[in-house]
């Protein structure tokens, strides 16, 4: 039971931190899912994931909890390395465009001090509930895939 209730807290986690600022950037605003352009589709679908994440918990379909939680996990942190890959990408283009011009300059070593924020931490934190909750929940009684 209390299984449960950490890996449905984690799938939360995971739909909640889309929402958040992941990476905190001193010269720029913070970023999350919806601030990207290519990240908003993303951001839908680990919500989508998140919350059927929760409900398989909820009903205690483990076989399907570990597939979806290792879907979801593999995602949320894929997308959330592209997202501060991304934010280096960014660092390198404004030192090579503006080598002249000291003000860009100058937010561009502002970029190197980013940093995960408390969605990033959030996210990963919920990754690993949801991981390491489905895998060491013990599976009750055995279930028919389609009884949903």
């Amino acid at each position: 039971m209390e299984r449960k209730i950490i890996g449905m807290l984690g799938a939360l986690m995971i739909a909640t931190a889309t929402f958040c600022p992941l990476v905190r950037v001193p010269s720029l605003e913070k970023i999350n899912f919806y601030s990207m352009s290519t990240g908003e589709l993303n951001g839908i679908i680990l919500v989508l994931l998140g919350i059927a994440t929760c409900y398989l918990f909820y009903k205690e379909y483990i076989i399907i909890v570990r597939i979806l939680s290792a879907i979801t996990g593999l995602i949320a942190l894929r997308d959330l390395i592209f997202i501060v890959s991304n934010v280096k990408h960014i660092d390198n283009e404004l030192f090579r465009s503006f080598q002249n011009d000291p003000i860009p300059l100058l937010k561009s070593l502002g970029m190197e001090m980013a940093s995960l924020s408390y969605g990033g931490i959030m996210l990963i934190g919920g990754v690993l509930l949801i991981l390491i909750t489905a895998f060491t929940m013990r599976k009750r009684l055995e279930m028919n895939l389609w009884s949903f």
